[in-house]
């Protein structure tokens, strides 16, 4: 019998009726039934996944094996060591393959033979899946589950990029490590982990977009927050492992106590809120009722606040049960070393830390389903059709009122009064801090415009305490900051120490906090790159205003956008000018980043991405459009 040339690798676990599917796309391959395999690894199912096999027998060339429930690394390993082919391709059991799906991962390997190049198909969802609110927001918006938005066709990429489920490999590769796969890893980083150990060895990632699936199982709220948090889990073991800076932001776990505190006893309410918003949504689109843009931006919100608090949960969780590992194995460890078996008994405590690991998706708490006010009125039963005038009330009532005031806790209510006072003290003054020809003006900032910015930082809950914010300029932009008592506020006044010194004396004045300011006096293409280069990403919302001549609007963009979190605010001052406008019109058109609002001359950005940079100019559509053919 022929060796196959690709092999095609399941892991699966209780999906019976996905998995039958998924198999049946694969009998329908252009590619011819001799040159390819199929293994399935049953990873402990109890739904009679093992049925399959007798169904498929004599149709399709699948090799079936069977495992104790060890997580999706574990079969993963499990079915790589049973694979015959050069090119191993990880597929996932709710993915249907298209006709040409192995064929075309076959030629993309054939184009770039080099051992260290693996490749990236393309997922899209399927229509009754991509029409449900959340499953649009974490594949397209959010890029919870994949951010093929801000990739190009063609792209060679960083190991990031090895998702498992719909990239492949040469097994020479996977051959050179241990594993390959850690099977600490149950759920999540298990594939990204891999390819940062890959690294070394030179891997790239090409995106190849005509080797194409399609994902058929649309998740619930509730279904993907306790993936995220298993997600969450995960990614502190990964950081365990690999205790860098780089891991540390890719896996969002800066400040974790912080972030934990933040969320820990608020986290039913966001969930409710989010679930509630989720129900309206989803039951308009099924009928046909349109969804305000408004609307859709409040779910928006609350599913990134509610999805981010399971995912902080996950990891808190996950830290604290390797802090009482270690606080238990420290004893037997000492112990150990006295009687001089210190390695026996190091290799049982890293089994034990290992199976503790691994059992952690598993001992996740759900989400407790008690909350007040917001589900009682919006939340609307998923068999239940409501009319078009219970979803208007809905929408409009409940959703603008009373869901914005239950995801806050009592403290949170403070402390926004406190910097709504101290707003109203800043519009009543409203300090003239810039001479421009001899007079005395608000700068940029008029009465209007000031109101409209304090709104936009409302609505975007940047006027709670805690906050970090950057900006190219200085004015009463720095003194609405200031007054949301801010964890830091950066900003560059230009080589104007004066300004500096008159911020300063305004604040006082007005009874703003000042410890968090960090005024800088100087040009910002100048200052900036000491100022973030060495951190991970901190910025809430970054304003580039001042110095808008070329090059500085883009050195200012460069440095501002590799500073900004995730879902962080871009706010981009003065297009009327022509270099400003390029770097609006190019962000207009580039995945990742989307329009908040555009108050007066000012265009405000969100950062969907979690990468630092743009990519390339190949994948920079504005460029692209506008570039010369070769």
């Amino acid at each position: 019998m022929p060796e196959p040339r690709i092999s095609a690798l399941f892991s699966t676990f209780n999906r019976r009726d996905l998995l039958r599917l998924a198999l049946r796309a694969l009998e329908e391959q252009t590619l011819p039934r001799r040159e390819f395999e199929v293994i399935v690894v049953d990873d402990g199912s109890t739904d009679g996944t093992a049925e399959l096999e007798r169904e498929f027998r004599g149709r399709l060339e699948v090799r079936w094996a069977r495992q104790e429930n060890l997580g999706l690394a574990a079969g993963k390993n499990h079915a790589l060591r049973l694979a015959r082919a050069p090119i191993a391709l990880f597929m996932d059991d709710d993915d249907v393959a298209s006709p040409r799906l192995l064929e075309e991962h076959l030629l993309a390997h054939e184009r770039h033979p080099e051992p260290e190049v693996a490749v990236l198909g393309f997922t899209d969802l399927a229509p009754e899946v991509a029409a449900r609110p959340l499953m649009h927001f974490v594949t397209e918006v959010g890029c919870y589950l994949f951010c093929y938005p801000r990739i190009r066709d063609g792209a060679m990429l960083d190991h990031s990029y090895f998702w498992g489920g719909r990239s492949s490999c040469k097994r020479a590769l996977l051959a050179e490590i241990d594993g390959p796969f850690d099977p600490v890893f149950r759920f999540g980083c298990e594939d990204i982990e891999l390819g940062l150990r890959l690294t070394p060895r030179g891997l790239r990632v090409l995106h190849h977009r005509a080797a194409r699936s399609t994902m058929i199982r649309a998740l619930s709220l509730e279904e993907f927050c306790r993936r995220v948090e298993r997600q969450g889990e995960s990614n502190w073991v990964f950081l365990e492992k690999h205790p860098t800076e780089e891991v540390r932001a890719w896996a969002h776990l800066e400040d974790l106590e912080s972030q934990w505190r933040r969320v820990e006893d608020r986290l039913p309410r966001i969930t409710a809120a989010a679930r509630g918003l989720d129900a309206i949504v989803d039951a308009r689109m099924r009928h046909g009722v349109e969804v305000e843009p408004s609307l859709l931006a409040t779910l928006h919100r609350h599913y990134w606040a509610a999805i981010d608090a399971h995912r902080v949960r996950g990891s808190w969780r996950s830290r604290e049960a390797s802090l009482r590992r270690r606080a238990a194995a420290r004893p037997a460890l000492v112990a150990a070393g006295e009687a001089g078996e210190s390695g026996e008994s190091g290799e049982s405590v890293d089994r034990d830390e290992a199976a503790a690991l691994a059992s952690a998706g598993t001992a996740a708490a759900a989400v407790g389903s008690a909350s007040r006010g917001v589900t009682a009125v919006i939340e609307c039963p998923a068999a239940a059709a409501p009319s078009i005038v219970e979803l208007e009330v809905a929408a409009e009532v409940k959703v603008e009122v009373e869901v914005e005031v239950e995801v806050e806790g009592a403290g949170d209510r403070d402390a926004r009064g406190e910097t709504a006072s101290r707003w109203g003290r800043l519009l009543d003054k409203m300090p003239r801090l810039h001479c421009w020809n001899g007079e005395w003006v608000h700068g940029g900032f008029d009465r209007a415009f000031l109101v409209r910015w304090l709104d936009l930082l409302r609505r975007e809950g940047l006027d709670r305490p805690g906050r970090r914010f950057l900006e190219t300029g200085s004015g009463l932009s720095t003194l609405a900051f200031l007054a949301t008592d801010p964890a830091e506020v950066i900003t560059v006044a230009g080589p104007d120490e004066p300004l500096a010194g008159r911020i300063r004396a305004e604040a006082a004045a007005l009874a703003f906090p000042l410890g968090a300011l960090r005024l800088e006096t100087g040009f910002s293409e100048l200052r900036l790159p000491r100022i973030v280069l060495d951190r991970a990403p901190f910025v809430d919302l970054a304003l580039i205003d001042g110095g808008h001549g070329w090059p500085t609007v883009f050195v200012d963009f460069f440095h501002a956008s590799y500073a900004l979190k995730q879902h962080g605010l871009l706010a981009v001052d003065d297009r009327q000018l022509h270099s400003v406008r390029e770097l609006v019109e190019m962000l207009r058109a580039q995945p990742g980043w989307e329009v908040v609002d555009e108050p007066g001359r000012m265009v405000v950005f969100r950062k969907t991405y979690a990468q630092r940079m743009l990519p390339d100019f190949g994948g920079q559509p504005y460029i692209l459009e506008r570039s010369r053919k070769a």
